[in-house]
């Protein structure tokens, strides 16, 4: 690599660098947060709607989609077994 070509690319990242780094600059004072559940990102969460009675995805032709457990209320893990059990 060229002198000049180093020279443009280490340029470019110094110059690039404040700009994807973003801080709160505080002068060695704690920061100043928004109190918490305060900013609008926590109630930022999914719909609860239920699909319509009997609803079922639509699969690629050979497979076959049908309802195996259903009524838990918050799942948080499904892992298979070696030999096929499903836990939840």
């Amino acid at each position: 690599m060229r002198l000049h070509s180093r020279f443009r690319l280490i340029l470019t990242a110094a110059l690039s660098f404040p700009l994807l780094v973003q801080a709160q600059v505080t002068h060695g004072q704690k920061p100043q947060l928004p109190p918490p559940f305060a900013t609008p990102t926590v109630g930022n969460s999914p719909d609860g709607d239920k699909p319509p009675a009997g609803f079922l995805p639509k699969a690629p032709s050979g497979f076959k989609v049908n309802v195996y457990a259903s009524g838990f209320r918050r799942p948080r893990l499904l892992t298979v077994a070696p030999n096929g059990d499903i836990f939840l």
